[in-house]
């Protein structure tokens, strides 16, 4: 993932991120080491990985996984991430953060 787009909203002080990730094989992902921890996400054979160099600056993607719009959280404090569907019922949650770190 190249966060090269990246385009918060501000409201007071909460920050909802867009972010429109491009993409790019492991191979030629050159601004990366092969160490360290990446979380990834899985489903139906495909994979996606989101490095922690641009999780620990933006903490939130709104991504397109499978088909399904998706929402991957990084906590840069715990060091905990998830990754959650981001329709529910038919509506869109919206994830945003207080940009108090």
């Amino acid at each position: 993932m190249y966060c090269g787009k990246h385009k918060p909203v501000s409201a007071g002080n909460v920050k909802i991120s867009h972010l429109n990730p491009t993409f790019v094989k492991a191979s030629q992902a050159r601004f990366l080491r092969d160490t360290g921890r990446v979380p990834a996400l899985t489903r139906n054979g495909n994979s996606k990985a989101y490095p922690l160099r641009i999780l620990n600056r933006h903490e939130i993607v709104n991504d397109r996984f499978g088909g399904e719009e998706v929402i991957i959280t990084y906590c840069p404090l715990c060091g905990s991430d998830t990754a959650n569907k981001a329709k529910v019922n038919g509506s869109f949650l919206i994830q945003c953060l207080r940009a108090a770190l």
